[in-house]
């Protein structure tokens, strides 16, 4: 998880078996519920 510009986001690297196992990066916004839990929307 990182933060960029006021916004929280979540980072993972992945295979991706639909692409010939080529490694990926994927970024998701992350959103905060009122309990103080995140969430990818």
């Amino acid at each position: 998880m990182f933060r960029a510009k006021g916004q929280d986001w979540l980072a993972c690297h992945y295979y991706d078996a639909e692409d010939e196992g080529t490694p990926k990066l994927g970024l998701n916004k992350l959103n905060w519920q009122r309990d103080g839990w995140p969430y990818v929307p």
